[in-house]
């Protein structure tokens, strides 16, 4: 083990175990016992938004659990996941499942879809996530996003029996995502999103502490805690690191027996410890309004409104 590992803040690293479990202990509060607000003392998790530690319990990951990965033929299945991503809005997919009938392979027009999607757009909805960014690049040449990822759309029906045949004869994690990240239309980021997804899918069944991709806000999580990256640790080191101790520092803090008490309760995986420290370096900015080196900067996330009465997801 690198010794740069073992110097690490101690403060910002008992901060990031307590966000974690305070975080998970809202949505168990929340979701799971039904209980009135305030869920939390926590000023940063109660007036802000941060999705939940575990990615599969996100609204985002649930929908795509509970319908789109009930598509019975794989051609359909891929393509509709990708689909989904490259707009990541459940309103937006379910207007192009319901109204459009496009997310099945061979089904998409991407000219009709594009005349669908800004009519949708001028009554006043929104098409794309501001979760994280859709890629901007003009695909297709076209003036405006909507076209130029309808046209990706299309390029990358086309390839779907292909990306199916390399995505089900991949060998690891990383595989797939390499699968994702040679296609046109997905970067690093986007391909890791992908990839996961997939891997919730009867495709294929891979550990999610196989591999890890470290994002842009996982790595500004990491930054809060260790500083600059060391030259010779590598980002996926550092959320190693915290995999594998996590029960250690979940003791530390003294809220082990907590974190197992609350659902699901078991460990974070390299995927959810990786998630974990984007939301962190979120909670860190709107608490200290700054940077992790010290640069003043606004909150990285928007504050949290409570619309209606909690569901069980």
């Amino acid at each position: 083990m690198p010794p740069i590992l073992l110097s690490y803040n101690e403060a910002m690293m008992a901060q990031f175990w307590n966000f974690v479990v305070e975080r998970q202990a809202i949505y168990h509060r929340r979701m799971v016992l039904g209980e009135p607000q305030p869920w939390t003392q926590d000023r940063v998790l109660r007036e802000y938004f941060f999705t939940n530690v575990y990615r599969e319990l996100d609204k985002g990951t649930v929908f795509l659990i509970r319908n789109i990965l009930k598509l019975q033929d794989d051609k359909d299945l891929l393509f509709a996941i990708m689909v989904y991503r490259l707009f990541n809005d459940i309103d937006t997919f379910r207007f192009l499942m319901l109204r459009c009938k496009m997310i099945k392979y061979g089904k998409w027009d991407w000219d009709k879809a594009a005349r669908y999607l800004n009519a949708y757009e001028n009554h006043g909805n929104r098409v794309f996530t501001d979760a994280f960014t859709v890629t901007g690049v003009k695909f297709g040449g076209f003036p405006d996003k909507i076209r130029n990822i309808c046209w990706l759309i299309y390029r990358l029906q086309v390839q779907t029996p292909n990306l199916l045949q390399r995505v089900q004869s991949a060998k690891s994690l990383k595989h797939v995502w390499e699968v994702f990240n040679d296609t046109q239309g997905f970067g690093r980021f986007l391909a890791y999103e992908l990839a996961i997804d997939v891997n919730y899918s009867r495709l294929i069944a891979f550990s999610e502490d196989d591999w890890v991709n470290a994002g842009p806000g996982c790595k500004r999580g990491i930054e809060w805690i260790w500083g600059k990256r060391h030259p010779t640790v590598k980002w996926e080191d550092y959320i190693t690191y915290l995999r594998t101790r996590q029960g250690e520092f979940l003791r530390e803090i003294g809220r082990d027996e907590e974190w197992h008490g609350v659902y699901p309760g078991y460990d974070l995986t390299l995927r959810s410890i990786e998630h974990s420290l984007c939301e962190f370096q979120k909670y860190a900015r709107a608490k200290y309004h700054s940077t992790p080196d010290g640069t003043p900067s606004r909150a990285a996330t928007r504050k949290y409104v409570l619309q209606g009465q909690p569901t069980l997801l």
